[in-house]
């Protein structure tokens, strides 16, 4: 095999999967063939792997995964120098043999069907250009031909321009691994880019478009009640029919029969014995679409703003002037409120404010007229329990509160997925992340350990983690990339209760990183939000901090780092919890329910009745949450400086057999160091040193008749004059033998 047939081979290997057919040309004319039939120097291959017999449409890709850009308004040069700026982590480079370079990104994960593919190929398309690029918008079709490896471009002007076929041979510039789709998302991310910000959703409900929604089996339920059971009521007489009925319309909705079965026991509290289980059956008739809550509020959004527009055409036909004015049901404008001089409009659906206009108020509700909630300004109170939300807040009630609960509601139930997650995420320390769960709720204020997920991939962090999104709330958690947290904008701070932060470290400054998370875990009252439109500000930070990393140096943790509570999880989970998310979304307001019940009761509170922070600000004592890991990561932020005098440490007890302990101070350590000198550590970087990383404290002033010093000439310690006193560090072999060494 020579040079070309192997990096072929690689290519192949990168952007498909073996035993995958897909379309060729122009030798195959655009029919679908095995993907091994690559390496005969086609001049096209359809960039997405499709149905086996079938033709090149986006109609017939089995596998949403692999994007081609394009810009050749550029020289190649220029288009390399955008792509290596941007940082898009791509997987392959092929050179067109004439204008461009060909660029390919292939996931590995099937994104499922275009219109999450197209949503993702146009959040890429947008930061690239941000970085100067000009990307083909044909590229955006999942079946879009790209050049294969060394194939000849026939291309008619350019075989009349190059007659010579090495000219135009594709060549392969370079060949990369496969991109995962966490690694994309982090991209995407760091570029305040989200690619469901460009799903496109029907602005007209329909109840069937011949597909399935991402709805959960809740809403399903709810909607299937609404628009198909209609007059239907669940009573004696009626109840076989009644679920026979509800079976049939859930199927269609995409639900499998054990999940029907499931609901019907959480709603009905029984399945008919004439049923027996939902799997009996099978969906009879055209899928139901059920729309998420998303593509609810997208609807809701259009039909205002439709309304808006018809509203205003009006105002300028003079033929078609209202006669008479236009009356409003009052629960209308109660989804209305004004801060300051800022209109919004309440979400009927989340509670979230949309932005909204004077003038638009006016045209709906008349220029007189002002929304009936007026306020000054808006803060911001997380309240999880109490039974009257406090919407206003101040002794005025002038100020609005921008938190907003989640949709989950405390109730008997039970909890395994979430109890099977704890457990493994946390093992030994269950119980205490249980407690850790109800001081979220019950005391939201309260500041509490920053919690540090290490382990490589696949062994359950994320799912972990979103137990705790679900706990507080979509609503109240902010997810950041680790360079963020040296960014100037902080504005994630503010309003939330959970800051994710994937794959910290590498860092410019990670001292400084570390001393600010340090201030925004620990430190009330007012801290200072920077956010990236506007006007700094000072607010009181409620954030609790969970990081997730692969890496073992994820996070700088010299000293004591009694902020931290750090958990490896290098193991993927015993079991694999089909529909995982559903099930925590599902079983959470059980959960809230034994936490309120049975954990709360138990949180030690002071006279005053908040919570007791006698043995730490934190609540927890820091030694309730060491582990063995900590340490290894401790270490691994050990200074040189550290390393330097442990090293000397250990060889002089290696050469003194007889000696149990070693006495140093500030001289001894700088004389065996040959420190003291210009661009050296100074007396107050060894003190904090010996303090923070070895945790020793200096004895009082005492006399050593047998204290050493070191000698340069003999390169050995040796000892002082009876005379000699001072203040102490003191060492013991064993300790120091047996832990440090």
């Amino acid at each position: 095999m020579n040079k070309e047939q192997h990096l072929t081979q690689q290519w192949i290997d990168t952007v498909f999967n073996s035993g995958e057919s897909t379309c060729m040309g122009h030798k195959f004319q655009n029919k679908t063939f095995p993907v091994s039939k690559i390496a005969e120097s086609q001049e096209y291959v359809s960039i997405n792997p499709m149905k086996k017999g079938t033709t090149r449409s986006y109609k017939n890709v089995t596998r949403f995964s692999n994007f081609l850009f394009e810009m050749d308004h550029f020289s190649k040069k220029d288009q390399a120098a955008i792509m290596k700026k941007s940082g898009i982590p791509f997987s392959t480079i092929v050179d067109s043999g004439n204008k461009s370079l060909h660029f390919l990104i292939c996931l590995d994960h099937d994104l499922g069907d275009r219109t999450m593919y197209t949503a993702y190929f146009k959040a890429m398309k947008t930061v690239l250009e941000k970085f100067g690029g000009k990307i083909d918008e044909a590229c955006k079709d999942p079946g879009r031909f790209t050049r294969s490896p060394y194939g000849v471009n026939t291309k008619l002007e350019l075989s009349e321009k190059k007659p010579n076929v090495h000219d135009r041979i594709q060549k392969v510039k370079w060949i990369g691994a496969r991109t995962s789709l966490k690694q994309l998302d982090a991209w995407l991310s760091d570029n305040d880019v989200n690619p469901l910000d460009f799903i496109q959703v029907p602005t007209v409900r329909t109840d069937y478009v011949g597909v399935h929604s991402q709805a959960d089996a809740t809403l399903k339920w709810d909607w299937i009640i609404k628009y198909f059971m209609k007059e239907d009521v669940y009573e004696d007489g009626n109840k076989h029919n009644y679920q026979i009925k509800m079976v049939y319309c859930l199927l269609r909705a995409g639900l499998t029969g054990d999940e029907v079965d499931q609901l019907l026991i959480s709603k009905l509290g029984e399945v008919s014995t004439g049923i027996k289980s939902a799997n009996n059956f099978e969906a009879d008739g055209d899928p139901i679409y059920v729309p998420t809550m998303e593509e609810r509020r997208e609807y809701y959004r259009a039909q205002d703003d439709a309304e808006a527009l018809e509203l205003k055409r009006r105002g300028y036909d003079r033929d078609d002037q209202p006669k008479t004015e236009v009356v409003f049901r009052p629960e209308e404008i109660d989804r209305y409120l004004a801060v300051g001089t800022e209109y919004f409009k309440i979400d009927s659906m989340t509670d979230e404010l949309i932005p909204w206009t004077k003038t638009m108020f006016e045209k709906l509700y008349g220029g007189r007229s002002t929304p009936p909630l007026l306020y000054d300004k808006f803060g911001y109170k997380p309240d999880y329990t109490s039974e009257k939300f406090p919407h206003n807040l101040g002794a005025d009630g002038k100020t609005r509160n921008r938190f907003i609960r989640p949709d989950w509601e405390p109730s008997p139930g039970d909890w395994k997925t979430i109890e099977t997650g704890l457990r493994h995420g946390f093992g030994d320390q269950y119980d205490m992340i249980l407690q850790y769960c109800a001081i979220l709720i019950a005391y939201p204020e309260a500041k509490l350990p920053a919690i540090l997920f290490v382990g490589g991939e696949e062994s359950g962090k994320t799912s972990v983690i979103q137990i705790f999104i679900t706990l507080v709330g979509r609503l109240a958690y902010k997810k950041i990339g680790g360079k963020q947290l040296e960014s100037d904008f902080t504005d994630f701070l503010a309003e939330s209760q959970l800051v994710v932060v994937e794959e910290s470290g590498n860092w410019k400054n990670p001292d400084a990183v570390m001393d600010n998370l340090k201030d925004w875990i620990t430190e009330n009252g007012q801290q200072s939000v920077n956010p990236k439109y506007g006007k700094q500000y000072k607010s009181p930070i409620h954030a609790k901090f969970v990081f997730s990393s692969n890496n073992y140096d994820a996070l700088h943790l010299s000293g004591a780092a009694t902020r931290f509570w750090v958990r490896e999880m290098d193991t993927a989970p015993a079991t694999k919890i089909s529909q995982y998310k559903e099930k925590v979304e599902q079983e959470m307001g059980h959960f809230v329910h034994h936490l309120i019940t049975n954990l709360v009761p138990q949180l030690r509170l002071d006279q005053d009745g908040n919570l007791d922070t006698s043995r730490s600000r934190l609540y927890f004592a820091p030694e309730d949450y060491v582990t063995k890991i900590k340490g290894f990561m401790q270490d691994l932020s050990n200074s040189e400086l550290y390393e330097q005098i442990l090293d000397t440490i250990c060889k002089h007890f290696e050469t003194h057999e007889d000696q149990d302990k070693l006495f140093m101070d500030l001289d001894s350590i700088k004389d065996q160091l040959g420190l003291g000198k210009k661009g050296m550590p100074n007396n107050k970087e060894i003190k904090m040193c010996m303090k923070n990383e070895f945790k020793k404290d200096r004895s009082t002033t005492l006399t050593r008749p047998d204290s050493l010093r070191f000698d340069p000439k003999l390169k050995n310690m040796i000892e002082r004059q009876p005379s000699r006193r001072g203040n102490w560090w003191i060492f013991d072999r064993k300790t120091v033998m047996d832990v440090f060494y």
